[in-house]
């Protein structure tokens, strides 16, 4: 009887002993698993610091910015809705682009029909009260620009003249203006682009004056304009002033 219950004894106690390790076991299991998603959760906050503060992370602000542009597909959006639906501005864009041709082909034209070398086949009327010059061959307006004429101060002088001299550039130090493309009509009176600094630049606040009346007595012009009637017309072409 006593060597039954010492067998029985020992068993139990190694039962125990057993049950003992599981649970001791199961505990090393666990704990590890707990601090790895309290670290893993730790490490999610200290993220979404570093997106909200990127100047103390520059590694943390970085993933943040790819990490939204990749999930948005931002060129899709533009080009969809920007040009295709938008508008209709590019296909503007490409109507004035064929208009502009088609002028441009036109004028082109035009000059291929002009002889240029005959001065008393032009004459270049110049209207202050609209601001405005028109160029004409053979008594047909082939060109019209927009243009400033004298100031109230210095007004232009009025009347019938004739173009004489032509400069490229020159620099006005008494104005500390400069111009391109002068043509001389009249005493120290001339066609030329619109004003120029120094370092041959454009003035802009006196191109804006374009279409009002803003010199010294010349008759101001787009550059381009003052280039054309610079590289195109002869000397001696009539010019007609008027109100």
């Amino acid at each position: 009887m006593f060597k039954f219950l010492k067998k029985w004894i020992g068993s139990i106690i190694t039962v125990i002993l057993f049950l003992l390790i599981l649970v001791f076991a199961g505990k090393m299991i666990i704990f590890p698993a707990g601090n790895l998603e309290a670290a893993q959760k730790q490490s999610e906050t200290n993220e979404v610091d570093n997106m909200n503060n990127p100047a103390d992370n520059n590694e943390g602000y970085n993933k943040a910015y790819f990490t939204e542009t990749n999930n948005l597909d931002y060129s899709d959006e533009v080009t969809v809705e920007s040009i295709s639906e938008g508008d209709g501005s590019m296909d503007n864009i490409a109507g004035e682009s064929e208009e502009d041709e088609d002028t441009f082909k036109e004028e082109a034209g035009e000059e291929q029909n002009i002889d240029f070398s005959n001065s008393d086949d032009f004459r270049i009327e110049v209207d202050l009260g609209k601001q405005m010059v028109f160029v004409y061959y053979k008594d047909n307006m082939i060109r019209d620009m927009i243009c400033s004429g004298g100031a109230d101060q210095t007004p232009t002088p009025l009347g019938e003249f004739k173009t004489s001299k032509k400069i490229e550039w020159s620099f006005i130090d008494r104005f500390n203006m400069g111009a391109y493309y002068w043509i001389r009509f009249y005493k120290k009176y001339l066609f030329h682009s619109v004003p120029f600094d120094e370092n041959k630049e454009m003035i802009m606040e006196e191109y804006e004056k374009l279409g009002s009346p803003a010199s010294h007595g010349c008759i101001r012009l787009e550059l381009d304009e003052a280039e054309w009637l610079y590289e195109k017309l002869p000397l001696g072409v009539t010019v007609r002033i008027h109100e």
